[in-house]
C-alpha cells in the first residue's frame, strides 16, 4: 500500500496537504479507477493548464505525468509491474571512506521503473523530466496509473516509513 492517496483516487494535491497536516480526505475526495483514469487522460501539459503554480497546477502535472505513464503501460504491460525503486549492492569497505565513489560504482541489483523506462523509453523519460516534477509526484503519478489500471499500488519513493523494532522490558 502507498501513502500517496492514488490508489484511493485521491489528487496528488490533496494528497500533499494531508501530508502537510491537512484535513484529511472525504469520501468526495476519493474516485474510481475508472474515474482515476478519464480524470488523467483528461489532464494538460502543465504549460497548457491554467494555473501552473497552485495546488491545482501542482495536482494537473502529476495527472498529465500518470496519463504518459498510463498510456506506456497499455502499450507495454509489463512495466506496470515492474517494482518503484531500484535495488543497489555498494562496496561496503567503500562506502566508509568515500560514500560517492561507492555509490558511483554501485551494482544493480534489480532495476526499478525509473531506471527501466530509462533504458527502455529514453525519448518517454525525457518527456517526463521536463515536466519538472517532485519524487512524490512521480511516485504518485506511477500509482495513479497503476490505480486505473486496477494494479495494486507501489511504494512512493518520496514518503519515508518508519518502522520501530519494539522489544519487550523497554
Amino acid at each position: 500500500m502507498s501513502g500517496d492517496g492514488a490508489s484511493f483516487g485521491i489528487s496528488a494535491g490533496k494528497a500533499l496537504k494531508v501530508i502537510m497536516g491537512g484535513e484529511q480526505p472525504e469520501k468526495k475526495d476519493r474516485r474510481t479507477p475508472n474515474e482515476m483514469r478519464l480524470i488523467l487522460l483528461g489532464s494538460k501539459h502543465p504549460d497548457e493548464f491554467y494555473d501552473k503554480e497552485g495546488i491545482e497546477g501542482y495536482s494537473n502535472a502529476a495527472a498529465y505525468c500518470g496519463k504518459l505513464l498510463l498510456e506506456l503501460f497499455e502499450r507495454h504491460p509489463e512495466l506496470a509491474h515492474v517494482p518503484m525503486a531500484s535495488e543497489y549492492e555498494l562496496d561496503e569497505e567503500l562506502k566508509k571512506t568515500d560514500w560517492t565513489a561507492a555509490w558511483n560504482q554501485r551494482k544493480i541489483i534489480r532495476e526499478g521503473l525509473d531506471d527501466v523506462i530509462a533504458r527502455t523509453e529514453s525519448d518517454f523519460m525525457q518527456k517526463t523530466y521536463d515536466l519538472g516534477l517532485t519524487g512524490f509526484q512521480w511516485g504518485w503519478a506511477v500509482n495513479a496509473a497503476r490505480y486505473a489500471m486496477d494494479i495494486p499500488p507501489t511504494s512512493n519513493p518520496a514518503l519515508l516509513t518508519i518502522k520501530l523494532n519494539e522489544t519487550k522490558g523497554q
